[in-house]
C-alpha cells in the first residue's frame, strides 16, 4: 500500500515594531532577518513554479490546489509574485548557458510546436554534452516558414561566437 504523510505547511510570521522619535518625530521600523526573502519559503515557491511551468497549470488552478489540499490559500497575485520570483532567481543561470552555447563544440536541437490559446508557440531544446538549454518562441510576423524564422532567433552571431 501506497500513502501520502500528512502534509502541513509550516508558517512563521515575522513582526517589525516600529517606533516614532518623540523629539523629532521620525518614524523608524526594524528590518526583517537577512535570511527572510520573498514572502514564501523556497519549496513552496519551486512547487509554484513547477505547477505553473512545467505541468502547464493555470494560477487558479494552483492556487485551488494549495487551498484545498495542501491547506495554504494564497490569493492570484501572491502566486504570480511567487512565479516572478522564481523566474528572476533563474535568469542568470540561464543567460549564462545561453551564452554557453556558443562554445559547445556539438549541440542537438529538437522543436515541439504547439498552440496555447489560439496562438502558435514553438519549444525549442538545444542539447549540449552537460545541459539542455530551453527556448519558447512565439509565433513570428516573418509569414511562411515560421520555424525557420525562428532558429534565426536561436542561431545567432552571439550563440555561434
Amino acid at each position: 500500500m501506497t500513502e501520502l504523510p500528512p502534509i502541513e505547511a509550516h508558517i512563521t510570521e515575522y513582526r517589525c515594531q516600529s517606533a516614532v522619535c518623540p523629539d523629532c518625530g521620525k518614524s523608524t521600523q526594524a528590518e526583517l532577518p537577512q535570511e527572510v526573502q520573498g514572502h514564501f519559503g523556497p519549496q513552496l515557491t519551486a512547487l509554484i513554479a513547477y505547477l505553473t511551468v512545467v505541468c502547464r497549470m493555470p494560477r487558479r488552478v494552483v492556487q485551488e490546489l494549495l487551498g484545498q489540499v495542501l491547506g495554504i490559500p494564497l490569493s492570484l497575485g501572491s502566486i504570480q509574485n511567487s512565479w516572478e520570483e522564481a523566474s528572476q532567481a533563474v535568469a542568470e543561470p540561464c543567460t549564462e548557458l545561453e551564452k554557453q552555447l556558443a562554445h559547445e563544440p556539438v549541440i542537438n536541437s529538437d522543436e515541439t510546436g504547439y498552440r496555447t490559446g489560439g496562438d502558435k508557440r514553438w519549444l525549442w531544446a538545444l542539447v549540449a554534452a552537460n545541459f539542455v538549454f530551453y527556448n519558447l518562441i512565439y509565433a513570428l510576423r516573418n509569414g511562411p516558414g515560421e520555424s525557420g524564422s525562428a532558429v534565426d532567433h536561436l542561431v545567432t552571431p552571439e550563440t555561434l561566437g
